[in-house]
């Protein structure tokens, strides 16, 4: 990753999460600072520079001790070590903190737009999901990025929550793949399944009731009118089972616009549930890395003997967790080597 982009994105940094909720954090962020006037440069591909200002990072620094290094790992301020676990609560307030602080960065820093949804045409109500997706998503008539995370605490943005307290950015949340996208000319969409209901409440979001819900809402109001002429897929996790069912549901589609799929130790289980011309499809365009003690790449199990009827390579890592941010590096070749065969 490039150094310069890590010493920005490490020194700042807002938006959403299930202890903090999107109604409740500006108010809870204004209670902790009642004034943050430091405007700082932060430096963008091209020379492109966006003032913000500081907040998410001043929380993390004011009251948790913490802040992101050039490498983008969480490490104490006072003696440079990594996080410490205290106790669950203080765990899951930072595992929230850090989410609205990469969250921000998303539009921040990356110039995404933030979207709740469902659409005011759709439902005028308070429970709302948030998505994200380049500001060229609705024009850029040739390659589309979805990314689409796992289960559990993670939301848009992140791979893997404890990844991003334990570990690093670069490796837990997405920033680097949108790094690539922008440099190889895609358009991105960031997918947010896990967020089902208001957290305040506990009251449903419409049409996102569950991952399946959610990925047909996006799928029919956000990737059907994109103009991109190819697709291509990363799913982590819960991920792979949610672009199953949109395979199935809206195979022609599918089939026409999605090239490439980049499954990361994904649940597949329910591509049993697929016809043999789907089956055969899938084999010819996804790749799983899983978790494994071998490097990153090797074989695992082709096609033909995997489970899921997807060759299965190794991510590089041992643990499910990591297995998206250590297969990053093989993910776009794998997607640039699909692409010569279309055109």
């Amino acid at each position: 990753m490039d150094r310069k982009r890590n010493q920005s994105l490490g020194k700042k940094g807002k938006k959403k999460s299930s202890i903090i909720s999107r109604a409740s954090r500006q108010e809870h962020h204004e209670d902790i600072y009642t004034s943050y006037d430091t405007i700082l440069p932060i430096k963008f591909e091209e020379n492109k520079e966006i003032n913000i200002k500081s907040s998410w990072e001043d929380v993390i620094r004011g009251q948790y001790g913490y802040y992101f290094n050039d490498e983008l790992c969480l490490r104490s301020i006072e003696n440079n070590q990594p996080f410490k676990f205290i106790d669950q609560t203080h765990y899951d307030i930072l595992g929230d903190i850090i989410l609205n602080y990469i969250q921000e960065k998303l539009v921040s820093f990356y110039n995404l737009d933030e979207v709740q949804i469902p659409l005011a045409k759709h439902y005028n109500g308070s429970n709302k999901c948030n998505i994200f997706h380049s500001k060229d998503w609705f024009s850029n008539r040739n390659k589309g990025l979805i990314l689409i995370q796992g289960t559990g605490a993670v939301r848009a943005g992140q791979w893997a929550r404890s990844v991003c307290i334990n570990d690093s950015l670069n490796i837990g949340a997405v920033f680097p793949f949108l790094e690539e996208a922008f440099k190889g000319g895609y358009s991105t969409i960031i997918l947010n399944p896990n967020y089902n209901e208001n957290p305040e409440t506990r009251e449903r979001i419409p049409f996102n009731g569950d991952s399946d819900e959610h990925s047909d809402y996006v799928w029919e109001n956000f990737i059907r009118p994109c103009p991109a002429r190819e697709l291509y897929i990363v799913a982590h996790s819960r991920g792979g089972a949610s672009t199953i069912h949109l395979l199935e549901k809206y195979w022609k589609e599918f089939n026409r616009r999605v090239k490439a799929i980049a499954f990361t130790d994904a649940a597949l289980g329910s591509v049993k549930s697929l016809n043999m011309t789907q089956k055969a499809v899938l084999a010819q365009i996804a790749v799983d890395w899983i978790e494994s003690r071998h490097p990153r790449d090797h074989l695992e199990k082709p096609a033909a003997i995997s489970r899921s009827g997807v060759t299965n390579l190794s991510s590089g890592h041992e643990k499910h967790e990591y297995t998206t941010g250590y297969a990053f590096p093989s993910i776009f070749p794998f997607f640039r080597n699909k692409q010569r065969f279309i055109h």
